[in-house]
């Protein structure tokens, strides 16, 4: 028995493996699960080099979650303000 596996090296191969791992989700046939299974592998090796994920280090989230605190902390203070000014 041939199996085929699509090789992924570019955006075209990778649009045909995931075709074909579409076509491969509906059948039951074991060695059709086999190929879905390696095939699957090969897309998410391919994507994890293609589209590398980047960890966020500590400093990196302290330093979002403090310009995002304090983003709403100065828009809370200027709506208070601003709606003390209205009343007035």
């Amino acid at each position: 028995m041939k199996t085929t596996l699509i090789a992924i090296e570019n955006d075209a191969d990778h649009v045909q493996a995931k075709a074909l791992v579409g076509k491969l989700m509906g059948s039951r046939r074991s060695d059709d699960r086999v190929r879905l299974v390696a095939q699957a592998r090969l897309i998410e090796a391919y994507e994890r080099s293609r589209w590398p994920r980047s960890v966020p280090t500590l400093p990196d989230l302290l330093l979002s979650w403090t310009s995002m605190t304090s983003h709403v902390t100065t828009s809370c203070r200027c709506s208070a303000r601003r709606a003390a000014s209205v009343r007035s």
